[in-house]
């Protein structure tokens, strides 16, 4: 029977199980401290102080279906504790001593890093008053509000049990007899959850600061990085300036470009005058320290001069060097989509039925040789493409690609007759046939990359079905128009 009782007294003390926590305080109850039990120990004496304790409050027991005997009744005597942040020492009548661990939760280490006491978990810590694996107690307290909560630990070897108590100093007995254990349960976990927001935080606080010092360091090393490559970057500018700068004896250079509208590019070969060489290129920063230059460019070619600025007299000239004309080029016609449905007519009536839309217009490609060659020996072709009123006209290398293309027109979309004996669906209008391409080409080209397609267009989307019409069909799309090439004169200026 007393078996029965203590175990469900430790169960209203502590506060276990958790599902119990929806009791709130009595009336008036202060807001628990959120500080540390080392910090909470820091407020009580640390010098042997006489407490009055008080068993848990046994009538409680009642009220989860406990048997005790008529006559237990709670107990209060008194005790001797003295307490710092290291240990709670408990010093009975007989003077011996009894050292209590403060009862405080750690958050397991995070990165190496830990966090220290930071909240009280009483549903776990309260009931581990019991190591089993040295077969030897582990006496818990809590001090909170000016109170000391003893739990108890339990022998299974000799079946010694240690009631809860709560213990005050004589300033404090109100505190004391104020709550029952249910009371006190609650004081418990109002001090649990404030505890457990702070470590939250500071967990919180740490993973940012954790996140935040490895993006620094990240950042720093970046930099660190950049500074290195730039410091080596302006030491190697400045060793190839000082080996340059007064010793060049000659210089040969050549250069590129892909248009006239395009930046060109000038490698300059400095001989100097101890017998070597190097390279500079007009990308580098030391290029104008070294080298004045012109360009001079034609539709097709230019030619580039390179002088030394120690001496006007040591310069090259690249001779003509035609440009690369690498660029691809698209060109597309569309022939227009068919009126839809909601459209009318030229007497104003509404179609309902899509129209077919127009056949892509007729594209015509001409292709003429410049005479010009490209370094590589490509021809530089001449290309006019027309479709309708659009023209274009541009120059392109023999590999380059051209790609054409003429599609017809999106058949309109139906709209359902919803009335009269005509109700019905709508069918979609077909896609227009796509255009007529020709190609020209003129007998001096040797070779050119040209794609041409002509793709007919998509059929156009029926009238959905409703309570009085069926759903129209899908206008058919339309087919591919004929591709010709013959060969012919072609001048393009």
């Amino acid at each position: 029977m007393v078996l029965v009782a203590a175990t469900l007294v430790a169960a209203l003390v502590t506060g276990c199980p958790r599902s119990a926590k929806q009791t709130t305080p009595a009336e008036g109850d202060p807001t628990a401290p959120p500080a540390t039990q080392v910090e909470l120990a820091r407020r009580f004496p640390a010098e042997p102080t006489v407490y009055r304790c008080r068993d848990a409050d046994i009538s409680q027991i009642k009220q989860v279906g406990g048997v005790v005997p008529d006559d237990l009744e709670p107990t209060e005597r008194e005790t001797t504790f003295a307490i710092d942040e290291h240990a709670v020492t408990e010093i009975d009548a007989s003077g011996r001593r009894r050292e209590y661990r403060l009862t405080e939760f750690e958050f397991p280490p995070l990165n190496g890093y830990s966090l220290g006491p930071t909240y009280l978990d009483c549903e776990v810590e309260c009931k581990k008053t019991f190591d089993r694996d040295t077969g030897t107690e582990r006496p818990a307290v809590v001090l909170l509000d000016d109170l000391v909560y003893v739990f108890a630990s339990f022998d299974v070897t000799e079946g010694d049990m240690f009631f809860n108590y709560v213990c005050a100093r004589g300033d404090a007995q109100a505190k004391l007899r104020s709550l029952n254990a249910d009371g006190h349960r609650s004081k418990l976990f109002s001090y649990n959850d404030a505890r457990e927001q702070i470590a939250r935080l500071a967990m919180r606080a740490h993973d940012e600061a954790i996140q935040l010092a490895a993006k620094a360091k990240e950042e720093a090393g970046w930099e660190a990085e950049a500074q290195a490559e730039a410091e080596a970057a302006r030491l190697e500018r400045e060793a190839k300036l000082a080996r340059a700068r007064g010793n060049i004896a000659s210089i040969t250079a050549t250069a590129g470009g892909n248009s006239p509208t395009d930046p060109v590019w000038i490698k300059v070969t400095a001989r100097l005058a101890d017998g070597t060489s190097m390279v500079i290129r007009n990308d580098e920063s030391i290029f104008r320290e070294l080298f004045t230059a012109e360009v001079l460019t034609g539709d097709y070619k230019m030619t580039v001069e390179v002088h030394a600025q120690d001496d006007a007299s040591i310069g090259a000239e690249t001779g003509e060097i035609a440009f690369s004309f690498a660029d691809e080029h698209r060109f597309a016609c569309t022939g227009a989509a068919g009126a839809n449905g909601v459209d009318t007519d030229w007497q104003g009536a509404m179609n309902f039925t899509g129209r077919r839309g127009d056949d892509g217009p007729a594209l015509t490609v001409e292709i003429a040789s410049t005479g010009v060659r490209t370094r590589s020996g490509e021809q530089l072709l001449r290309y006019r493409l027309s479709c309708q009123d659009r023209k274009e006209t541009f120059t392109a290398s023999a590999s380059a690609l051209v790609d054409v293309v003429t599609t017809g027109g999106k058949g309109g979309y139906g709209v359902p007759r919803a009335y009269g004996a005509t109700a019905d669906g709508s069918n979609g209008g077909n896609g227009g046939d796509g255009g007529v391409i020709t190609v020209i080409v003129d007998p001096s080209v040797e070779a050119y990359n040209l794609k041409a397609a002509s793709r007919g267009g998509a059929g156009g989307a029926p009238s959905e079905a409703t309570d009085a019409a069926r759903a129209g069909t899908r206008g058919t799309p339309g087919s591919e128009g004929p591709i010709s090439k013959e060969t012919g004169e072609v001048e393009i200026p």
